[in-house]
């Protein structure tokens, strides 16, 4: 509370509540090893002022000198403000467990889904780039522009898709996969490509014809399969 409160509530002149605060501070610095402290705020004439900024402890202190009406105005005050606090912790709390059941909700709606999307990506018929990357000895950043340089991929709103040539030929197949927000529990839904068997057998054949070759077959110098 800043003594600018403190004298509209106890209606003392604030000039004068600052110089009796002042007077009272070497014994409280004494005591407790520190100062009140100090703050500015505008005054009508736009002005910066100096004024006090109190915690609790520091406001009964200063009470002290109050008469029996003004002490017990500033000690309803703090009640309030105790009373505010208080209820708008509840409030964030409650805001809390809102938000957790309503995410709650939402893992059990896209459940099915997930289960269903990791059973299709789990699935012995389709290969993620990363184990096909891995044949040439690569990680799955450079298998994916590899591919990109030779005009097999691209990127779109951030995912890969295959060249216009190479679609229809079922050499890919795209699972959508499901993650809640934990800011606001928003449903976001992301595009995953895998490759099939006929997909690892055309990038076979399009990289062998750039002399690309998975490290097996070329320690062994076979160019066909």
């Amino acid at each position: 509370m800043t003594s600018l409160e403190i004298a509209e509530l106890t209606g003392k002149q604030h000039k004068d509540l600052m110089k009796a605060i002042r007077n009272m501070e070497p014994a409280w610095e004494k005591v407790n090893g520190r100062k009140f402290a100090l703050v500015e705020y505008r005054d009508k004439k736009s002005e910066l002022r100096p004024c006090y900024a109190l915690t609790q402890e520091e406001c009964l202190y200063i009470a002290t000198k109050f008469n029996d009406e003004a002490r017990a105005r500033l000690v309803r005050r703090w009640k309030e403000l105790e009373l505010a606090e208080r209820k708008r912790q509840q409030q964030e709390l409650q805001t809390v467990a809102e938000r957790a059941a309503m995410l709650r909700d939402v893992c059990e709606q896209l459940r099915p889904k997930a289960e269903f999307a990791e059973a299709l990506l789990c699935s012995e018929d389709t290969l993620t780039v990363t184990q096909i990357a891995q044949d040439y000895g690569m990680s799955a950043i450079r298998f994916n522009k590899l591919l990109k340089e030779h005009m097999i991929q691209r990127k779109v709103g951030g995912q890969w898709v295959l060249y216009a040539p190479h679609q229809g030929h079922d050499y890919v197949r795209c699972y959508s996969t499901y993650h809640v927000s934990p800011k606001d529990g928003s449903v976001h839904t992301t595009q995953v490509m895998r490759w099939t068997q006929a997909g690892r057998r055309f990038l076979f054949e399009a990289l062998k014809a750039k002399d690309i070759l998975p490290n097996t077959l070329q320690s062994k110098g076979i160019q066909s399969l």
